[in-house]
């Protein structure tokens, strides 16, 4: 367990594990020092637990969300995993409304955890409004999308993309979702941005500080990244996060046989909460 008090006793890799959960590579290591010389260099820090030791020291500086800004990089893309979308599309979302008719609820929640730059809780978002346009019931599916990096969530927030994040989207559907700007880029629709609330969340939070569970809990290209501690933990929390049934999608590369007590598996990467 590392002393916050004295970030000097310990080194970069396990500093970025302790604080955001991120278990990195030798390599990933030192990029991630390199991307923060720009801030060492800003606060007169010789070495990066320096850095940490005055995030310690002065907590209301916001050091530790730049530099999570630095360490947290990605980049993702609008209906990554096609296959999830789908099953989302014609499986989840008849079965949810079905099951909330019969409880005079008209409410999906959705959690959209380590959202990244914006493409996944978009695409939830765009699925669910395509479904619902079929159903004179006024539905409402509401997407919380978080993210650790405070830079990652403005990006999200502005929702402008370059082509290449589109890749896998229907060319002549763009109209309908996106707006095309000057530059080529396009930019997310007023109706789709609505109802998506970005906000800043670690997973390695000790508390899930939601009033309500999630029906649906979207945690993909995430676990990859932390060690088994950190991952026990956030899957632990997530799973008391969903109502009993609800639905964790994580990557495809992801097996979760070791909580076969928690969850039952519906196909790679869709995993359903026992009840």
């Amino acid at each position: 367990m590392i002393d916050k008090k004295n970030p000097l006793f310990y080194s970069t890799e396990d500093l970025i594990l302790h604080y955001f959960g991120i278990k990195m590579l030798k390599d990933d290591v030192r990029s991630a020092e390199d991307r923060l010389r720009p801030l060492l260099l800003e606060y007169g820090c010789n070495e990066v637990k320096e850095l940490f030791l005055l995030a310690n020291d002065k907590p209301e500086s916001g050091i530790l969300l730049r530099i999570a800004d630095r360490v947290v990089t990605s980049y993702s893309y609008f209906f990554r995993e096609r296959e999830h979308f789908d099953f989302l599309r014609q499986e989840l979302l008849p079965d949810i409304i079905i099951k909330l008719a019969n409880r005079r609820s008209n409410d999906i929640r959705i959690w959209s955890a380590a959202c990244s730059t914006g493409e996944e809780p978009y695409s939830i978002e765009i699925v669910a409004k395509d479904f619902f346009a079929d159903y004179a019931h006024r539905w409402v599916a509401g997407v919380l999308a978080t993210d650790i990096s405070g830079q990652v969530l403005e990006y999200a927030k502005a929702g402008i993309y370059e082509m290449d994040r589109l890749i896998y989207f229907p060319e002549s559907s763009l109209p309908d979702y996106f707006n095309k700007q000057t530059d080529g880029r396009y930019a997310v629709r007023e109706e789709i941005k609505k109802n998506i609330t970005f906000r800043l969340f670690n997973l390695r939070s000790e508390q899930y500080p939601f009033k309500s569970p999630f029906h649906i809990v979207f945690l993909r290209n995430v676990l990859m990244y932390f060690d088994k501690r950190m991952a026990d933990y956030v899957i632990t929390s997530v799973h008391k996060a969903l109502i009993d049934g609800g639905y964790l999608f994580v990557s495809k590369m992801d097996n979760l046989s070791a909580y076969h007590d928690l969850f039952d598996f519906v196909m790679p990467g869709v995993y359903h909460k026992r009840r």
